[in-house]
This record gives structure tokens, sequence and C-alpha cells, in this order.
């Protein structure tokens, strides 16, 4: 069979990460989800809990072909590229969260979260893959796992991973403060804190290290079967370790980046047999759009949220304000659909309507590239 010299797999995987966060991230109401559209409350794992790893697992793929010019190694050009784009992304993640900055408030900014993560992880990850052998990053992430658990199971107390009395929550209470920490969860604990962020590495550099073996071996059958037989099996050493440390997204548990990881190897083998092995087209170029453009799809799907929640408001004549987010949910989809159809066609319409607009870019050959 011909293999195809671009592999497809990779963009495709990208844009399909890129389309599902944004279904999830913006339904018409958080009232109305359906249980695979959110994240687990704590232990376990949804659809929802694999996109933000996948994302950090793709990103370590692409590196092992991007750096693959600086030979893996660190120069002076390697490392303005790297510092550059860390900074880039950890100043649009920053400014997203002030965006409309009416009511800003530093004293109870959040400065970590799903952009600054990224931002960290690569920024770790980048100066990790070009400092350790291919070998010496598989014993260093393995390492990373291990003391991480150990981390969180001596210092834990009682209850070592449960959201009041986890490692992490306590580091970023003493070092960001409490007025700096998301609530989502109904106390102050950050998802995206500072601890956890290095297991979140390790994602990243099992991509890489995934990506490299894809370099160097090529795409073909034979690789893409022992890549889903090794995908497999990091599932299974994932439930495994689930008895000893729950899997667990909030966490980002040593269990979890096992399966995540396990789960991404599998999905990315199966993407690149019917792409880049058999040349499968129909539906590729919708994913590829978002692929292409993933930075500029998530920061515009960010971007017009705000704009929907903060700035198009209007006064009803009961005098209550009410954002443009709700208005359309309301009086668009809620009452042709119905709750929770309703809400789910919101965030479907939502999606295409980014895709609308990284598609126009994608025609003219504009790609945003840091």
């Amino acid at each position: 069979m011909k293999v195809s010299s671009r592999i497809v797999s990779i963009d495709v995987f990208r844009g399909m990460t890129i389309a599902l966060m944004i279904i999830v991230n913006t339904p018409g109401s958080w009232s109305y989800v359906y249980p695979p559209f959110r994240h687990a409350h704590w232990h376990g794992w949804t659809p929802t809990d694999l996109v933000f790893p996948f994302f950090l697992f793709i990103m370590g793929v692409s590196m092992a072909f991007s750096f693959a010019k600086y030979d893996y190694r660190i120069s002076p050009s390697f490392t303005k590229k790297v510092l550059r784009r860390w900074a880039v992304i950890l100043l649009i993640g920053w400014a997203l969260r002030a965006f409309p900055f009416t009511g800003f408030d530093i004293e109870t900014f959040r400065w970590m979260g799903v952009l600054p993560r990224i931002a960290w992880v690569y920024l770790l990850a980048s100066f990790a893959v070009a400092l350790f052998s291919r070998r010496h990053l598989l014993i260093l992430g393995l390492l990373i796992l291990a003391v991480y658990w150990w981390s969180l199971w001596y210092w834990g107390g009682q209850d070592p991973f449960s959201l009041e009395a986890n490692l992490p929550r306590r580091i970023d209470l003493a070092v960001l403060g409490e007025k700096h920490l998301w609530r989502g969860l109904g106390i102050a604990f950050d998802p995206e804190g500072i601890w956890s962020t290095f297991p979140a590495v390790v994602t990243t550099i099992s991509g890489f290290l995934f990506g490299y073996q894809m370099k160097v071996q090529k795409v073909t059958v034979p690789f893409l079967r022992a890549s889903a037989a090794l995908g497999l099996a990091l599932v299974v050493l994932a439930y495994l370790v689930d008895f000893f440390f729950p899997i667990n997204k909030s966490l980002w548990s040593s269990s979890y980046v096992l399966l995540t990881t396990g789960l991404g190897i599998v999905i990315l083998a199966g993407l690149a047999y019917l792409l880049d092995i058999i040349n499968w087209k129909r539906g590729n170029y919708f994913f590829l759009v978002f692929g292409r453009n993933a930075l500029m799809g998530f920061v515009l799907s960010i971007f017009f949220v705000k704009i929907m929640l903060y700035v198009w408001k209007y006064t009803k004549a009961d005098g209550t304000i009410e954002n443009g987010y709700h208005w359309l949910f309301t009086r668009v989809f809620q009452p042709v659909l119905g709750n929770y159809p309703g809400s789910f066609a919101f965030a479907l319409v939502y999606m295409l309507l980014i895709w609308a607009i990284l598609f126009a870019m994608d025609r003219k050959g504009i790609y945003v590239k840091i």
C-alpha cells in the first residue's frame, strides 16, 4: 500500500480535539448537559475528560516533527523559539481571562488555567526533549509519575486524593493564594495548578516519544498494530494503577496520564491507518480546518463567548439585565428543541460558527503560527 508523505492523521486528531473542546465548553445552558459532555465530578472519567490531555499529547507528537530541524538539541534558535511561544501562549491566556477588562481585579485574578497550563507544559516539555535522550525521557516520565503519586500519598493525610486534602491544592493555596484559585467545585482548588502541571508534562513527553517513533519508523501497518497494542496495554495498566492512585482529571493523576496516553495512541494509530495508509478522504477536511488553525480556533471560541456574556447585554422591561448567551438559548434554541437537545444544538451551532471562520481563513491560506 502507498503511504502518504504527509501524516494527515496528526492534523485531523488535533482538529477533532478542538471541535470536541468547543462543544463541551459552550452548551446553551450548564443546567442541561448530556452526561458524556460533562467532566467527571472527581474520580473517574468521561469523554470530555479526554479533550485536554489529547491536546497536550498531540502537541508532543508535533514536537517530534517540528524540533527535528534543531536535531532535538538546545541552541540559540531553539531557545528563542520555545521562549517566544511560551510567552505568547501565556499572555494570550491571561488576556482572554481578563477580557473584556471591565471590573478587572488583580487581587482575584486567576493566573492558572487551560492556556497558561499549555504554555508551561510546552516550555518544560520542550527543554526536556532537548536535554534528554529518548530512553532517558521515558525514565524521566515514569519517575515524575511515581514521585507525583508518592508526594500526594505521603503528604495527603488520611484522604490524600480528596478534593479538600490533596497536596496540589495545598501548594496552590500557599503559593498563589485562595483568591487566585478556581472555585468550580465549590472550594478554592485549581485543576490547572502548579504541582499537577508536572504529570501533565509527562502527557506531552509521551506524545513526543510516540511522534518520534512515527517519524523514525514511518507510518506502516506493522508499526500501527504495535502502537495499538501498546496503547491498549497502557489503558490496562492505568486501571491497575487506579487501585492505588484513582483516575482523576482534576489531579492529573498518574493513572489518568496512562489512560489518556493509551487512548491517544490507539485513536491516533486508528486515524493513521484510515487517513495515511488507506488514504480515506471522506470527512477529513472538516477536521483539518480546525487542526491547521487550532490555537486560533481556541482563542475565537473563548473570545465570542465572552462577547456574548459580558458585552452583548440589554435591559429587559422589568429592569433585569440579560446577556446575549442566555438570550440565544432561551429565545431560539430552547423553545424550538427543548432543554437538553436545545443546549446541545447551541454547542454544535457555535462550533460550526467557529469552523466557518477558520474555513474562510483556510481558503485564503491564513494560518496563525507563533
